[in-house]
């Protein structure tokens, strides 16, 4: 019997992906799926979902044997194709491998294979006799199909039948994130890059891009704070504070992320007047 989370699955038609014949990112790829949990697991007292692993660009290019530079541009074609997503800090990289649950079946897709094991004959083989089949499933629970001579026990048709059925009933995939035990949102509905682009075009005082990107992707964790930080943002930049010397007094957007500041209050008063003087200049 082999322990749990010992084998993984591979889709074909990957191979028909334009990044397939790129070496590193094909390697990076198939790392992350052998990395990636197989069951919630915690770390550091946090929650790290199944189909998501905890690492770094030097950690994976000791692992993988590539150059720090060939993992970075893999990791990012991979996102940009859709196939992982990733969520940096300070000291490491939440890797996420998108669709893992659809890939990498669950438990009731196997319970519903084993259950069909000894089905209609499918395929036509030349066995000896009374040979057993023994495999595994992605589970790590041992299957075993009983061969006679030129016939082969496999599942039943209406697995396919039934396919699009129960994989619309999977469980929430690895890109989205439990909100309350892990403490890392992604959420297949609310792009993150593009609400930090929108941030960053309505921010005005535009300084260290990188680590403002950072710290967006840390606070900014859903739909709904995100519009918290631009009503906030809207606010702001048209109080006195703001457009006081030219706006010397706006503080860097690393330092208003970090502050949570858009949850500051604005004197009505004041904005409004500050709206009078700015239409005025126009």
């Amino acid at each position: 019997m082999a322990s749990k989370g010992t084998y993984i699955l591979l889709y074909r038609k990957i191979t028909q992906r334009d990044w397939y014949k790129n070496v590193p990112v094909k390697t990076v790829f198939i790392h992350c799926i052998m990395k990636a949990n197989w069951t919630d697991k915690m770390y550091k007292g946090e929650v790290v979902k199944r189909g998501t692993f905890i690492t770094s660009r030097r950690k994976l290019a000791d692992e993988t044997g590539l150059t720090e530079r060939e993992v970075r541009t893999a990791l990012e074609i991979l996102v940009d194709n859709k196939m992982i997503d990733k969520i940096p800090s300070k000291s490491n990289t939440l890797v996420i491998v998108l669709n893992y649950d659809l890939y990498q079946k669950n438990d009731e897709i196997c319970a519903d294979l084993a259950s069909h094991k000894t089905s209609q004959c499918v395929t036509q083989c030349a066995m000896p006799e009374n040979t057993l089949n023994k495999g595994f499933l992605d589970d790590g629970e041992q299957y075993v199909t009983h061969q006679t001579t030129h016939q082969t026990t496999t599942t039943n048709k209406n697995i396919n039948n039934n396919k699009e059925k129960r994989y619309a009933q999977i469980a929430q995939s690895a890109s989205d994130c439990d909100t309350q035990n892990s403490g890392v949102i992604l959420e297949n509905a609310f792009d993150r890059e593009h609400a930090f682009n929108e941030f960053w075009k309505a921010y005005p005082k535009k300084r260290d891009k990188k680590k403002s990107h950072i710290k967006f992707l840390s606070v900014c964790k859903n739909e709904q704070v995100y519009q918290s930080i631009m009503d906030g943002l809207e606010r702001q930049v048209t109080s006195a504070d703001w457009l006081k010397n030219n706006g010397q007094y706006i503080p860097y957007p690393t330092t208003w992320l970090n502050g949570e500041r858009w949850n500051d209050e604005v004197d009505e008063f004041i904005t409004s007047s500050s709206r009078e003087i700015k239409a005025g200049d126009w």
